[in-house]
């Protein structure tokens, strides 16, 4: 018995640890072009903490790939509340080598947040708790993309969408 009482006691440290809500969507490399969405990952440590969004694509691609002068974006989806509408989209552009989310949406603007790029095909930010695009509670979230070439396969836009449904319900 003594000995299992340290196990225990780990295991409920690593429960404890764990964000009470992860939800995660893989996406097919269906799409030409860098930014191809292939994860989006979501989670809260509780209901009214900051919402944590990852989001990975196929390819790698540098971040001046989303420079605010260009066609290219990331944009993040909102629904705060339980009907099928959008209430907030957040951009994700580049400007002056820093990545940036500007979220917009029932009539209101809100300061620019951080974006990290950690590698070639990663983004990574956070929505503060209890904002308006965040509630306390569950919101849904979509991620989409377009990626735009002057010629090519992608001269007309390549988009994407993960979930290509719904959305990511996260509380």
């Amino acid at each position: 018995m003594r000995r299992s009482l340290p196990i225990v006691a780990f295991i409920l440290a690593i429960a404890l640890a764990s964000p009470a809500s992860a939800e995660e969507v893989a996406d097919p490399d269906d799409v030409k072009g860098k930014l191809d969405l292939s994860l989006v990952v979501a989670n809260k440590s509780d209901t009214d903490a900051p919402l944590r969004i990852r989001i990975e694509t196929h390819e790698n691609w540098a971040a001046s790939l989303l420079s605010w002068k260009g066609k290219n974006r990331v944009w993040i989806l909102f629904n705060v509340d339980n009907d099928t509408n959008i209430e907030y989209v957040g951009t994700i552009t580049s400007a002056k080598g820093k990545l940036g989310l500007n979220i917009e949406g029932s009539g209101s603007a809100f300061e620019t947040l951080r974006v990290r790029h950690p590698d070639g095909h990663t983004l990574k930010t956070k929505i503060p708790g209890d904002s308006p695009p965040n509630p306390e509670g569950t919101v849904r979230i979509a991620v989409r993309s377009r990626y735009k070439t002057k010629t090519g396969g992608c001269s007309e836009g390549c988009r994407d969408r993960a979930p290509n449904g719904g959305s990511l319900a996260v509380s």
